[in-house]
């Protein structure tokens, strides 16, 4: 009995390496954490997904089992890493089960249980608009990243600053909280940087140096890792789908639904709401009749629609001498009353801004940021997408154009 304790033990020990010694400085914890991410071929481990806020109904609450496994294959958005997850997910209280799998080969996506197999095969691009915002962040980057705690921005690595805030006891863990800065310089109107900041923190076992507890500004991921290095055939990471019919899909056709999915469709008449805009102007869908409308839901805390904001800056500019055009932008899901004011003042932005538009995103359907909706004089919906693409402005100028 003893000898197999003594050979658990040591197991153990090569299993998830002890660090005894305390660390003192975010850059030795990172650097540690880092060579021991580097030596995980494969592994399994159990992920909740959470909101920060209960309150923040714009993110679900998931859990998961994800085996994650690095290879040299395509990166379909996880890394060079074949990719099986499966678990539950609550959303705007609604239960459902999911799984996808990624074998360096093809995607396969199962929403439901009840619904059809999702089937990409190939993927020349992160699979995004396939899995949607909130899968495609479930995993945690470091287990597979070649730069595990690197932020990755439009292709381009982000320079990282890093502190160390204290020793807490996460998960049933003694962690390092470690906080990482990242500054991105954005556009005022298309011709001044400013730099802000994105910041993200995790909590990095003491004794493994493996991260066990990830959040940002809106989510939290709790980590449990069950196996690590026990390597798998690639053939484990395809969806056993025998029960399910397969619908393939192209990554046009993916891209083409995503952009509508939930929204209202077009032709239909718009809800009926009314706000103030941050000027104290009050705005209605019986005041705006006979206006076309640009409507874009955005929030400080969604990088693209940071983005994108130049753009409808741009938009309002090249119709600001015509008085049936109206652009306006409505912020939802912010931490403070004041959060979207301040930036929205402090980026000279001058089109229509209604601040805490979280009732009325809920009432045109919203879920994805940022999301734009253009308007005639009717009211009816002329165009809907989620998401930010590089053609949108000039395609929403072309329709404006046409409806005037």
């Amino acid at each position: 009995m003893r000898l197999k304790l003594v050979t658990w033990i040591l197991l153990i020990g090569v299993i998830l390496p002890i660090h005894s010694q305390e660390l003192k400085s975010a850059k030795e914890i990172i650097d540690l954490s880092i060579k021991e991410l580097e030596k995980i071929e494969s592994i399994e481990y159990e992920v909740t997904y959470q909101p920060k806020q209960k309150k923040n109904r714009s993110y679900p609450t998931i859990r998961a089992t994800i085996f994650q496994q690095k290879e040299e294959v395509k990166d379909a958005g996880f890394d060079k890493a074949l990719i099986l997850a499966y678990g539950s997910m609550s959303f705007s209280g609604l239960e459902s089960d999911f799984s996808f799998s990624y074998d360096g080969e093809e995607v396969l996506y199962l929403p439901n249980s009840n619904q059809k197999v999702k089937r990409l095969k190939n993927p020349q691009k992160p699979v995004g608009n396939l899995l949607k915002q909130h899968l495609m962040m479930l995993r945690v980057r470091p287990f597979a990243s070649k730069n595990p705690y690197d932020l990755n921005f439009a292709g381009k690595l982000k320079e990282r600053v890093q502190y160390y805030e204290k020793i807490e006891v996460r998960n049933g863990k003694r962690c390092y909280r470690v906080r990482i800065e990242y500054p991105m310089k954005m556009i005022i109107n298309g011709t001044t940087p400013v730099t802000k900041k994105v910041v993200y923190r995790w909590w990095i076992d003491v004794n493994t140096l493996l991260p066990v507890l990830f959040s940002d500004m809106n989510i939290e991921k709790e980590i449990r890792i069950v196996k690590i290095n026990q390597v798998k055939p690639r053939m484990f990471y395809s969806l056993d789908h025998k029960a399910q019919t397969v619908k393939d899909f192209t990554e046009f056709q993916v891209d083409k639904e995503a952009y509508k999915d939930g929204l209202l469709n077009e032709n239909s008449t718009i809800p009926s709401w009314y706000a103030v805009s941050q000027d104290g102007t009050l705005y209605s869908r019986e005041s705006l009749k006979g206006k076309i409308i640009l409507l874009d839901f955005w929030g400080t805390w969604c990088a693209p629609c940071l983005k994108a904001m130049p753009e409808i800056q741009r938009i309002n500019d090249l119709f600001s001498k015509n008085n049936k055009v109206v652009v306006i932008g409505v912020s939802a899901n912010e931490r403070t009353k004041n959060t979207s004011r301040n930036y929205f003042s402090e980026m000279n932005y001058s089109y229509v801004h209604i601040p805490n538009g979280d009732e009325i995103a809920k009432l045109f359907n919203v879920k994805y940021y940022p999301t734009v909706y253009l308007i005639d004089e009717d009211g009816k919906i002329v165009d809907a997408l989620a998401g930010y693409r590089k053609d949108d402005p000039v395609r929403l100028i072309d329709k404006i154009k046409k409806l005037l």
